[in-house]
């Protein structure tokens, strides 16, 4: 399962320790993959971004990374725009799965000015896209040129266009649904699988008020292994009845994707 609203919302509220944290290096880790090592106020952290089409995310990682010798045109145009510079904000874009940093930076003459770090983490069409203090693109880890989407160009020179905003609910202060809808389609944030155990658990006689302080109140990920697919997130998945493990977030998705990515074991069920 990727990434939904909710569970990006959750990593998005502890990627609020790098505020005010300087940019020191940064590499590309893999074709899809950017590591930037970060000086905060009171440690230093690596926060990593993968595009990749089936693990894409942002967290903070202990692992340790390979750094090629000879960094690409993206990495060099990052580290001259990004290196040194401070994040003054880190905002998800409603519910939705995109991530705005901002960052401080001296431009080349001096001048103090902003850069906006875009992060899309829509499966397939997950991307990073650097811009200047007027949101015109500088360039992104995957452009997209005119001839192949003219409604939304990512390409340097472009102005860059948000997501397209599907008009969904916040569910966290509703307090009513439509019954004859899904909660994927009347809700921001929620997927299919989240849809799924909060019907569930309606019918087993909570609330759907009940739920949504669950899933507000979780520092966790549950993640629940059936053979050799997991599925996961921040309440346990109960209409599976299946097994599950509690971990911290940030521990949970280096669980589910660097171990995967690079075919690690998993720590087993105990649950």
């Amino acid at each position: 399962m990727a990434l939904d609203g909710i569970i990006l919302n959750k990593i998005c509220q502890q990627l609020q320790s790098l505020q005010e944290g300087r940019i020191n290096k940064i590499y590309q880790v893999s074709q899809t993959e950017v590591l930037f090592h970060i000086k905060t106020r009171v440690d230093k952290a690596q926060l990593l971004i993968s595009c990749h089409s089936q693990f894409n995310r942002i967290c903070i990682s202990n692992h340790k990374y390979p750094t090629p010798e000879e960094p690409s045109h993206f990495i060099m145009l990052l580290r001259k725009h990004l290196e040194n510079g401070i994040i003054l904000s880190i905002e998800q874009g409603d519910l939705d799965r995109y991530i705005t940093i901002t960052i401080r930076v001296r431009n080349e003459i001096g001048d103090i000015v902003n850069r906006y770090l875009f992060v899309e983490l829509m499966g397939k069409y997950a991307n990073i896209i650097l811009t200047d203090e007027n949101k015109r693109i500088l360039d992104a880890l995957k452009r997209i040129p005119p001839y192949e989407n003219t409604k939304r160009i990512l390409q340097p020179g472009a102005s860059y266009e948000y997501p397209e905003n599907q008009n969904k609910k916040n569910p966290f202060p509703e307090k009513s649904y439509d019954i004859n809808k899904s909660f994927t389609e009347q809700f921001a944030g929620i997927s299919p699988l989240l849809g799924k155990e909060i019907e569930y658990r309606i019918t087993q006689g909570e609330s759907f008020t009940e739920v949504m302080a669950l899933i507000a109140q979780s520092q966790s990920i549950y993640i629940h292994r059936n053979q050799d697919k997991e599925e996961y997130h921040c309440i346990p998945l109960t209409y599976l009845a299946l097994p599950y493990r509690e971990y911290k977030i940030m521990e949970a998705m280096d669980i589910l994707f660097y171990q995967k990515r690079r075919k690690r074991p998993y720590p087993p069920t105990n649950r």
